[in-house]
């Protein structure tokens, strides 16, 4: 076995040769759009690209659909999803026995482009520093840092004890999670996880967690010719969101704490993400629209159950819609779209925290903390389901789900040194 400093040089000096590679293959990711339309995904392509080029660089690979691995008899699986031509690929790097495996695993489909861009959404613009496109920043940056990354230690030749893996997962957005759940049930498993999501370039060792609920209101629409014929809730559902504005501070005040998350500014949002009325696929009409619906966002503390947030989020409306003399008349209609998607955590003293931080701190020249995510991500399908310690780290950037989405060049390279030197180290470590 060489040094470690001499590991660490060769790995560092092999990312760095491989620089243009690391944004030519961010950009061809970025180029092939893989947008996730529930219940559809449109995966297949872009993993064709990642299958094709892990072979290349003479990785065993494995490729499966999320339907083929067993997940329909999980407790995790959702059954509002289309599992066609939504594979997931699986790159090794196989050890010589005795060490730690590690799994670094991202995932490829991204949200839909939407409108508002100044730069073609799937055109992989490179502007100072910063590659443009949707997925750059959530999250095909990071998956490509990590596919570099285990490509990098197969070329250096060094030898690994234990099992290093990467993995390219459909179906993550909008609470999916069937791709990574898909790839634990065809077996490939590990003693730890590395999500490169966006990061900042922090250590997360916590994740949030996700509620879903739309309520919707009905009443009497139509045009007013006859006066008193009307009773629309699209007038009243000012009163509604005031409500929610109202348990937002409720959620602050009650929520169970959690000390990842001690010193967040807000660790409970509580967001108002869509707000309509009438039916938007039919043509226009002038109309009073006869029912309105209005989706709320709730992230949650690790810990948090649905069942516990269910029971104060509904106790907390039915108290107002009770006492209030129009919506006392009606029922309001609640439906969860998406899973339930639970927050987790690890120690932020975990063996696997200390050794990214010591990682990334050697890269960056400066000491890097551990921090919780402001977001939910299916990293808890590791924590919580499998029992595999798990942690977040990723590149800079911006516009993750909205315009002019990019990440940082410079960060995609400093990100596959930390996570080339992590796996070293942590695949040399005893079980």
């Amino acid at each position: 076995m060489i040094p470690a400093a001499d590991a660490e040089r060769a790995l560092d000096g092999a990312v760095e040769a491989a620089r243009d590679e690391l944004i030519d293959l961010t950009r061809t990711l970025v180029r092939i759009p893989s947008e996730n339309t529930p219940p559809h995904g449109a995966e297949g392509p872009v993993q064709d690209a990642i299958e094709s080029w892990l072979r290349t660089a003479g990785l065993e690979t494995d490729r499966f659909t999320t339907g083929e691995a067993g997940i329909a008899s999980h407790a995790l699986f959702f059954p509002d999803r289309d599992h066609a031509d939504r594979p997931v690929v699986v790159g090794r790097v196989k050890g010589s026995g005795g060490g730690r495996s590690l799994v670094l695993s991202g995932h490829c489909d991204t949200v839909p482009a939407g409108g508002g861009w100044t730069r073609e959404p799937f055109g992989g613009a490179i502007t100072d520093g910063r590659l443009y496109g949707r997925g750059a920043f959530d999250m095909k940056g990071g998956l490509a840092a990590a596919l570099m990354a285990t490509v990098v230690m197969k070329r250096s030749g060094l030898a690994l004890p234990g099992d290093l893996l990467v993995e390219s997962v459909p179906d993550e957005e909008f609470a999916g999670g069937h791709g990574t759940l898909a790839a634990r049930l065809r077996g490939w498993n590990a003693d730890a996880a590395v999500v490169p999501e966006n990061s900042g370039m922090a250590i997360y060792h916590a994740h949030r967690g996700l509620w879903l609920v739309r309520l919707t209101v009905e009443g009497a629409g139509g045009v007013d010719f006859n006066p008193g014929d009307l009773d629309a809730p699209v007038e009243h559902m000012g009163r509604l969101i005031g409500w929610m504005a109202e348990y937002r501070d409720h959620r602050r005040r009650t929520a169970p704490r959690h000390a990842a998350y001690a010193g967040h500014p807000d660790p409970v949002p509580v967001l108002l993400t869509d707000l309509r009325a009438g039916d938007p696929g039919r043509p226009h009409v002038i109309a009073v629209p006869g029912s309105a619906t209005l989706e709320i966002y709730l992230q949650l503390l690790p810990g948090e159950t649905p069942e516990a947030i269910g029971r104060d989020f509904h106790a907390f409306l039915e108290a107002r819609r009770a006492a209030d003399p129009w919506f006392s008349r009606r029922a309001i209609r609640a439906e969860h779209p998406y899973r339930f998607m639970p927050g987790s955590a690890i120690p932020a003293d975990h063996p696997l925290v200390a050794l990214a931080r010591a990682s990334a701190g050697a890269v960056m020249g400066a000491p890097v903390p551990a921090r919780a995510a402001p977001y939910p991500c299916d990293l808890y399908i590791f924590n919580e389901f499998f029992r595999t310690p798990g942690i977040l780290l990723g590149p800079r950037g911006d516009g993750a789900h909205a315009p002019d989405e990019w990440v940082s060049l410079d960060d995609l390279t400093t990100v596959t040194k930390v996570l080339a030197r992590l796996a070293y180290h942590w695949c040399h470590g005893e079980r």
